[in-house]
């Protein structure tokens, strides 16, 4: 097993950043990307986060009927990136001590929030034992300095994931790929296997008493800031799940607690998908139309031919009045033998540029259907190899509910 490097967002080309930022790329996802092929990208890491997903696979549950709705669903199971926080509530203010001894040199005086300083609770994210938890791995967030006097018990986090080390139950169970940079580390345990309670993050109890929020005179909204002040307790990780399979959350004092993305979430983003697999070579009895007669490929599954206009399209015929017309020129497309062929479209490597700005781009053709049968047409013959694109679900977007 190994990698190599390639061109970037092949077969597509960079995608062009919309201008709202609530509609451009995960920051997550991207810089998970870079991490994994881009410039820090290491084949240890690559092949390390490939087997432990393929090692995941195995022990999850299969996707529900309805995933198959989707076009993504041909090429493998799905797996979201997303972000959990947790944290520990008190149900009410903590007890403080009823002594009555007079404050003196030997009286320790202890105040009921450093009380609850000195308490740590351990939790334990997913559960390898349980078929039906969906935890694959979880990344640690980097931490923003803290500025001077701020609360040592608010988490103050950014989007940024510290990816130098994955959290997992999936680990490699083949020596033999020797996989020297491998960076999962199993929860729970240390490197040596033995079992270290330390691994287990922890989380420190704490409670908001809502009437000081609520009788400030400079509040505007009491709700928001008084939910603000429980959000900036979360402790954020990021998670990699199968986005039909809630995760579990475990500690020593509270009730298991479940974690599931919600339905419309997983919904519309596999609708956004489009499926697209490898193909050849294979032979086809004509030659494909060169680069500047074909569109531009392009990712959306909108079930038309998509992609830009062509730069220098098929010429027209010129005719004579007196004769009848000539037949006009089929439009370039390549022939394979599907049925369904109004669903797919064909990708065609072209390369482009000269000496170091040699590249890659792909070309749309339709796919004309081809009954099979041997017709034996003059040589020569063409070997391409591409991608095969499936254009639309297989239910309708106007068919699918909407959420």
């Amino acid at each position: 097993m190994g990698s190599t490097e390639s061109q970037k967002w092949l077969p597509f080309g960079k995608p062009k950043l919309p201008d709202d930022p609530q509609k451009r790329p995960n920051k997550q996802l991207t810089q998970l990307l870079e991490r994994v092929t881009g410039a820090t990208g290491d084949p240890n890491y690559l092949m390390s986060f490939f087997d432990m997903i393929n090692g995941s696979i195995e022990a999850m549950p299969f996707p529900p009927r309805e995933y198959a709705d989707f076009a993504s669903s041909i090429v493998g199971k799905p797996l979201a990136l997303a972000n959990i926080g947790y944290s520990l509530e008190l149900a009410e203010p903590p007890f403080e001590p009823q002594n009555t001894l007079p404050p003196g040199d030997n009286v320790e005086r202890i105040n009921k929030d450093e009380t609850l300083d000195k308490y740590q609770f351990q939790v334990k994210i997913g559960d390898y034992s349980r078929p039906f938890d969906g935890l694959v791995a979880y990344f640690d967030m980097k931490e923003d300095p803290k500025p001077q006097g701020a609360n040592p018990d608010i988490p103050l986090t950014k989007e940024e994931v510290d990816l130098e080390v994955v959290h997992t139950y999936f680990l490699d169970k083949d020596s033999s790929k020797h996989l020297s940079n491998d960076k999962r580390r199993p929860i729970g345990f240390a490197t040596d296997g033995t079992q270290m309670k330390g691994d287990y993050p922890a989380v420190t109890p704490y409670y908001i008493d809502p009437l000081p929020t609520w009788r400030a005179q400079d509040v505007k909204n009491p709700y928001t800031d008084f939910a603000a002040e429980h959000y900036k307790r979360y402790h954020v990780k990021a998670v990699i799940i199968d986005p039909y399979t809630p995760i579990h959350i475990c500690s020593p004092i509270l009730p298991i607690k479940s974690l599931q993305l919600p339905a419309w979430t997983v919904q519309s983003a596999c609708r956004k998908m489009t499926a697209f697999f490898h193909l050849g070579p294979m032979l086809i009895t004509r030659d494909v139309a060169p680069y500047s007669q074909v569109q531009k490929a392009v990712a959306d599954i909108t079930g038309s031919a998509g992609g830009d206009v062509p730069k220098d399209p098929v010429p027209p015929i010129a005719t004579d009045p007196l004769q009848p017309p000539p037949l006009a020129p089929a439009p370039p497309s390549i022939s394979i033998p599907m049925s369904v062929k109004n669903k797919w479209r064909w990708l065609q490597p072209y390369v482009q540029g000269q000496g170091t700005a040699k590249h890659t781009e792909f070309g749309s053709l339709p796919i004309v259907e081809e009954d099979g049968r041997p017709k034996f047409p003059p040589a020569p013959y063409t070997a391409v190899e591409g991608y095969l694109q499936l254009l639309e679900a297989i239910v309708k977007p106007d068919l699918v509910p909407q959420a």
